[in-house]
């Protein structure tokens, strides 16, 4: 039960680092190490390496392609919960993200339903940091307790008006949404392949 808590709390944070990373403007592929960061204040470097090791893309050097059994379920479940046919790179638009990050409704392109700034993205992310707190110790003790409260977290914070990908049209899903879908995707992949 330990590794599936290893494994779902890393496919919850997997995509967390996007927030820091667009408000800085820097490229798609520096999203792992922002999400090592955010992790590591959190949670340790161990489970901090499992959550950014999720790409296998030539954007993407070693240092964040999975290694281990619990990163490629992440990076799979990522893949599924994306739609694995995308890009790696931006086919519309620079390969930088540059707010404002616009989440449009699924239904109309045209309907942005948020648009964020720089300073509204380093808030949230700010934001979660200090609400998770260091959880070391307490993960040792009670990983799924504690995998929990990390998805109870996510789930008040803003990170259902963040699109997890800011490339029109696919900027319509929010990184919340994604999370949870990889989570549940990657516990999924991880009880087949333990039966």
């Amino acid at each position: 039960m330990k590794e599936l808590n290893v494994l779902r709390t890393c496919a919850i944070l997997h995509d967390v680092g996007k927030l820091e990373c667009w408000a800085n403007r820097k490229p798609w592929s520096e999203h792992a190490y922002y999400t090592y960061k955010f992790a590591k204040a959190c949670l340790g470097e161990k489970l901090a390496t499992h959550a950014m090791r999720h790409h296998t893309g030539p954007s993407y050097s070693d240092d964040y392609r999975p290694q281990t059994d619990v990163e490629k379920a992440v990076c799979l479940a990522d893949n599924l919960s994306s739609g694995a046919d995308r890009r790696e790179e931006p086919s519309r638009g620079p390969p930088t993200p540059s707010p404002p990050i616009k989440l449009t409704h699924i239904l109309s392109k045209s309907k942005v339903r948020k648009s964020l700034e720089a300073r509204d993205l380093a808030y949230i992310s700010n934001g979660l940091s200090s609400k998770m707190g260091d959880l070391v110790r307490e993960f040792i003790q009670q990983p799924k307790t504690t995998y929990l409260k990390i998805f109870g977290i996510l789930n008040e914070s803003d990170l259902r008006f963040v699109p997890a990908d800011t490339r029109e049209p696919i900027n319509d899903v929010s990184l919340w949404d994604h999370l949870k879908l990889t989570a549940a995707f990657a516990t999924c992949i991880w009880r087949l392949e333990k039966r």
